[in-house]
């Protein structure tokens, strides 16, 4: 059921996008017919030597045309600009969604590492992460799980280890 009601959405999503493609395309070929038409009568005035005898004088012409192209990028831009907005509410909805799912597979002692780890920038001493659940080895055990899982990555660093994420993780569940 939730399946079908996501590729509901989906077409939706998809033929509103048609829409609004189909409608910036025929707004600017409305905009290139007036523009070439307008031209034409333009240039058979002058060459007729009657330019100013036009029924609309040439320069209240270009101010028209002016102000209908200002119409037409406006129109297209707000177009354009509803699609990208509606994408990075996509993006964003999705981004909440895939972080509580990361936190909801994870034990409690390893949301506390992934999220001290978070706060920090990425990057702490084991001895840190020790000191923070009061037990070395349950943090070694731990950082054991979240390794084996590629979550984090362990350089040895001197006599201790240095435990770090990737910055697109860090960025996810911020």
């Amino acid at each position: 059921m939730a399946l079908k009601r996501t590729e509901q959405m989906v077409e939706s999503e998809y033929n509103i996008h048609l829409k609004n493609i189909i409608l910036m395309v025929g707004l600017f070929t409305g905009f290139v017919f007036i523009i070439t038409f307008s031209t034409i009568y333009v240039s058979d005035a002058i060459k007729n030597n009657n330019a100013c005898g036009c029924v609309i004088p040439i320069p209240v012409m270009i101010l028209i045309l002016s102000s209908l192209g200002v119409f037409v990028g406006a129109i297209t831009s707000y177009l354009f600009l509803i699609r990208l907005f509606a994408v990075r509410e996509n993006l964003d909805k999705q981004k909440q969604l895939s972080s509580k799912l990361l936190f909801r597979l994870l034990e409690p002692d390893e949301r506390k590492v992934i999220k001290f780890l978070v706060k920090n920038n990425g990057t702490v001493y084991q001895s840190k992460i020790s000191s923070l659940l009061d037990d070395r080895v349950k943090a070694y055990r731990i950082i054991s799980r979240l390794k084996d899982s590629g979550l984090i990555k362990v350089v040895k660093d001197q006599k201790t280890n240095l435990i770090s994420m990737e910055k697109d993780l860090i960025e996810l569940l911020k």
